[in-house]
């Protein structure tokens, strides 16, 4: 494990934590299988391998400054027509940064989940990209309904509503895919200058905000992201409740 977390020979590259505990279970459930039937080892030697621990961090978040130039970057590719896209990528990840959808949850959303008179979203369901399906949330507090806080959004989606359908598609009418959301962010970020920081970080930034506009209300702010237990806010989100309490916060605003 140590060479793989250094990429020393055999392996050419360095590994993540994540990847070397997944490596961990696979060759555990082999040596477990192994150990079976009439021709099976006399013991599985995984027994005696400790399993890798992964590290927590804090979660991160982009400041008002980041996403200033990740939209920016956005509408410079956009305007390039690098990806000949029919959807707008810098809409998509303002309403991840602002309404702190989950990816999956993002690219599941069709139009009649749009509340035109309320100016709310509902996340209803969500998107598996492995398995290419449409399934219900994580959890049933993952069912929520959202106000729609920034007016470039609400602006977007009152221009271009449609009766039904995603909506953000593809040319083929599907779910956008993973790789190209992934991909446009990498391409947005580099010419933008921001290294840190990844799609789930939009997440990371509304729920950081929520809990700013709410002096820290945990119970209030776990119900707008969808976690199952308050407790999972507090302990992914300490990082975001100590901001708050800092005398020079970083405030957000809403884009």
């Amino acid at each position: 494990y140590n060479k793989m977390r250094k990429g020393e020979s055999p392996f050419k590259q360095r590994y993540a934590e994540s990847s070397i505990k997944k490596t961990h279970g696979i060759l555990t459930a082999v040596y477990k299988r192994a150990c079976r039937g009439k021709n099976r080892l006399p013991y599985n030697p995984m027994d005696e391998v400790l399993c890798p621990k992964i590290p927590k961090s804090d979660a991160e978040f982009y400041t008002d400054a980041d996403l200033e130039k990740i939209y920016a970057a956005l509408e410079t590719i956009a305007n390039n027509k690098h990806n000949g896209s029919t959807h707008d990528y810098g809409i998509f990840f303002r309403m991840l940064a602002t309404n702190g959808f989950r990816i999956g949850e993002a690219c599941a959303l069709k139009w009649e989940d749009i509340d035109f008179k309320n100016r709310t979203v509902s996340i209803k369901r969500t998107w598996d990209k492995t398995r290419r399906c449409f399934n219900p949330p994580k959890t049933e507090r993952g069912k929520r309904t959202l106000q729609i806080f920034s007016d470039k959004v609400w602006n977007y989606l009152l221009e271009h509503r449609e009766d039904s359908g995603l909506i953000f598609k593809t040319r083929n009418n599907l779910p956008l895919a993973y790789t190209n959301i992934k991909d446009t962010l990498n391409k947005a970020k580099a010419l933008a200058g921001v290294h840190h920081g990844n799609i789930h970080s939009f997440r990371h930034t509304a729920i950081t905000n929520w809990l700013y506009m709410n002096n820290g209300n945990i119970p209030e702010v776990a119900d707008m992201a969808g976690h199952e237990d308050p407790t999972i806010t507090a302990k992914i989100y300490r990082h975001g409740i100590q901001t708050i309490s800092a005398k020079n916060q970083t405030k957000f605003r809403v884009a």
